[in-house]
């Protein structure tokens, strides 16, 4: 899997106690998805038109935990156009394999198809940390600083 990560120099955090570390600004990308982690905050973007299948929920996962250093962390999740997943694929991600280091996640899912799969993802596949659907960029990132602090 082809993966471009950089580094920049930022140090910081605006996520609580419990979760302070010092990240560098730090971008991953793939095939499938985009991460960017700052102030300890990981945004996980999906590719437009990614259907995700088991094998690419797997390797999304485990770039993530390698990317995070197997950090605990919320994460915003946005996609940049329509993201479908097929079942097997949806509960992988819902398990604790799937949500390993996973504290919150917000999904900012503008589109109205992709809501209701996010919406569906949340209600049907109950992953084991709070879990919501936002519209709103600003509303995600309120409720992730509330749940971690």
């Amino acid at each position: 899997m082809d993966i471009l990560l950089r580094k920049q120099g930022k140090s910081g955090s605006i996520w609580g106690k419990t979760l302070i570390y010092k990240f560098m600004k730090s971008q991953c990308d793939t095939l499938y998805i985009h991460f960017s982690l700052e102030d300890g905050l990981l945004t996980a973007t999906f590719k437009k038109g990614l259907k995700i299948n088991l094998d690419i929920a797997r390797k999304v996962v485990e770039t993530r935990l390698k990317f995070t250093d197997h950090r605990e962390i919320p994460v915003l999740i946005q996609s940049e156009g329509q993201v479908t997943m097929n079942k097997e694929a949806r509960d992988f991600l819902a398990s604790p394999k799937g949500t390993e280091g996973l504290v919150a996640v917000a999904m900012v899912l503008k589109d109205a198809f992709d809501w209701a799969v996010g919406s569906f993802f949340v209600h049907l596949s109950k992953p084991a940390m709070p879990s919501r659907v936002f519209t709103r960029h600003d509303s995600a990132i309120r409720w992730l600083s509330d749940i971690v602090n």
